[in-house]
């Protein structure tokens, strides 16, 4: 049986990354997908990938009054998640405010208004997930802002899980993932990075976005967890 069978999971960052990989195995289990980005080709490949298995839409997640006709438009739904979201790095003391304000639009704000504007339209049932990031637990130098705003989305996924219960509320916590969020950097020093972590964790690897997407449906789809924030970091908090 696929727990996701005809449900309609909406995937907010559902074209590229931790947001594609959780559409790939949505839709194996079955489920009709609404899918969001911002970048034109990455759209475009989704809808020839998904065919008329998704619905896809340009979106910007800070924007609040495009996120409310967004869900209107949507209308009923089963399963939220919110993979896509950039936050800016930078030392605390030189960072410009309005840069991590930025961060704060995108990430924290972003979901919060996901989650508002998605409520009233997710059906019995249904349920939330919001992404954070294991820096919460474990910051950085340079990373004060992400460190922030992760902190905040798993605060705030626990007090929805009380405001809007029955509706299950969690939070998903990955680790360092290999997306094409380390696009920028040179392959050089990608493959440096991803070399010292591989000897650092635990797990012997760096985490792949389908390991990440395994633990966004498991939180949709197990109806006795709401709340929680599940860590899925290859073991580096420990390291």
């Amino acid at each position: 049986m696929n727990l996701l069978e005809e449900k309609r999971v909406v995937i907010i960052g559902g074209t590229s990354g931790i947001g594609l990989a959780t559409a790939r195995l949505a839709s194996k289990m079955g489920a009709r997908l609404v899918i969001t980005g911002l970048n034109e080709q990455h759209m475009a490949n989704v809808k020839n990938e998904f065919k008329s298995n998704a619905d896809v839409f340009s979106l910007d997640i800070s924007n609040e009054l495009s996120v409310k006709k967004f869900f209107d438009q949507v209308g009923d739904l089963d399963y939220l998640t919110t993979p896509g979201s950039v936050i800016p790095k930078g030392p605390f003391l030189t960072m410009e405010t309005a840069t991590a304000r930025e961060g704060f639009d995108s990430k924290f704000w972003g979901q919060y208004n996901a989650a508002k504007y998605a409520a009233p339209h997710i059906r019995k049932g249904g349920a939330i997930v919001f992404v954070s990031g294991f820096i919460s637990k474990k910051p950085q130098k340079n990373l004060s802002v992400m460190s922030t705003v992760n902190c905040a989305v798993e605060g705030l996924g626990r007090a929805l899980a009380i405001e809007l219960a029955p509706i299950r509320v969690n939070v998903i916590s990955p680790g360092i993932i290999d997306t094409p969020r380390y696009a920028t950097m040179s392959s050089v020093e990608r493959e440096a990075m991803f070399e010292q972590l591989t000897k650092k964790l635990p797990v012997g690897h760096v985490g792949k976005p389908e390991e990440v997407a395994e633990g966004i449906l498991f939180l949709m789809t197990n109806t006795f967890m709401t709340g929680q924030t599940l860590f899925i970091e290859g073991g580096h908090l420990l390291s």
